[in-house]
């Protein structure tokens, strides 16, 4: 009976070990690279060095952790400087690694709807992760401007059922917040195609450039 309970404590005891030592090579590897990040979001100077560095550590991560934060970070990391061929290429698949691991993340399908869409030939692929996005989390409030800016851009490929939830998506963003919509749109030069498709003359009038 000893013998068994022994073997049981040490049983638990590798396990644990083969657990805990992975998360915490992770969690090591992420710190490493925080400042950097926090930098980099605040808008501050980072040098190329430091997002090498800042990538490497993200990379560590990633080799022993499942947590898809390290991943989502890099998709941001490669097309900081604007969507290039292989930035988005490299983004695109970081994160279909990160929907893989976790599909009901409907934050990752909409980053993922935007580099979709800078590839001709994954026009598909961004509507399925579009719709994805919606289904996930249909009033999530820091994604409804990005989704219906996605909505507009995809709104020509789209059928007419498709079409219509794309006015959804409009019209939930225009509800959340007006101003908030009004001001995204504007800056995504997507007024003109928003005051199209919700087809409203209320709306039409508020949408308006000043």
């Amino acid at each position: 009976m000893n013998s068994l309970l022994k073997f049981l404590m040490l049983a638990s005891s590798l396990v644990l070990i083969g657990v805990g030592v992975p998360q915490l090579i992770a969690a090591i590897s992420m710190a490493a690279g925080d400042p950097i990040w926090q930098d980099y979001r605040e808008g501050k100077n980072v040098s190329e060095e430091a997002f090498l560095e800042l990538e490497q550590s993200r990379l560590n991560a990633i080799k022993y952790s499942a947590d898809n934060e390290a991943r989502e970070q890099l998709a941001y990391l490669y097309v900081r400087d604007g969507f290039s061929e292989d930035g988005v290429r490299r983004a695109i698949d970081i994160l279909e690694e990160a929907v893989a691991k976790d599909p009901l993340d409907s934050s990752d399908w909409a980053l993922l709807t935007k580099l979709y869409l800078e590839t001709p030939d994954r026009r598909p692929d961004a509507i399925a992760a579009w719709k994805a996005s919606r289904k996930l989390a249909p009033n999530k409030a820091n994604l409804l401007n990005d989704r219906a800016a996605n909505a507009i851009y995809l709104f020509r490929f789209l059928d007419d059922e498709d079409r219509l939830l794309a006015k959804t998506d409009l019209e939930v963003a225009y509800r959340k917040n007006r101003t908030s919509f009004r001001r995204h749109m504007a800056r995504t030069n997507l007024l003109e195609w928003a005051k199209l498709i919700l087809n409203d003359p209320k709306k039409t009038a508020f949408l308006a450039p000043d």
